[in-house]
Formats: C-alpha cells, structure tokens, sequence
C-alpha cells in the first residue's frame, strides 16, 4: 500500500512539470481533437485515391473524345466500330467472336 502511495505520488511529481504536462496535453489533443492524426490520414488516403481515380477518368475522356471524332463525318469508321464493340452485321453474314 505504501509503495503504490509512493508511485503515485512519483507519477505526479512527473506530471507537474510543465514541459511534461504540456506534452501530455499536445499528444491528447493530436490523437482525441476535433481534427486529429487518424482523421487527417484518412482524409490523405481517400485524397490520393480521388485522384487516381479522377486521372482514370480524364484519361477516358480524352480516348472517348478521340473517338467521337473518328466516328463524326466517316460513315466507314461508324460500320467498322459498330462491328466491333457491338457486334452488329450485315443481314447475309455470320460474325464470330474471338476472346482472348
């Protein structure tokens, strides 16, 4: 009992210290605040993630408008990408579907 007495009484001359009193309070504040670590690395993660998927995105954007502009005036070019991603045909053929 008198030992824990005197643990105690150690712990708190520790805490009374200014400098470490101070710590304790930065380290609570940086781990339980309002805007803490865990919240601001969650918010990093999701960041980065929101721009690759905004680059994917862009990236597409930039082969469909390539596209849309081969299939605007060539009547040529629609038949061949119809073929091709929908699969359409003629009424006197047969198409045949190679996946690799």
């Amino acid at each position: 009992m008198a030992n824990t007495k005197k643990r105690l009484q150690r712990a708190w001359k520790i805490i009374k210290n200014p400098y470490i009193a101070t710590l304790i309070i930065f380290f609570i504040l940086l781990c339980f605040g309002e805007n803490n670590i865990f919240v601001t690395l969650r918010l990093r993660q999701e960041l980065s993630e929101l721009k690759k998927e905004e680059k994917t995105l862009r990236d597409e954007m930039r082969h469909d408008s390539a596209n849309i502009e081969v299939l605007q005036g060539d009547l040529s070019a629609i038949e061949r990408y119809g073929r091709e991603v929908y699969y359409l045909r003629r009424s006197n053929e047969e198409v045949y579907v190679f996946e690799k």
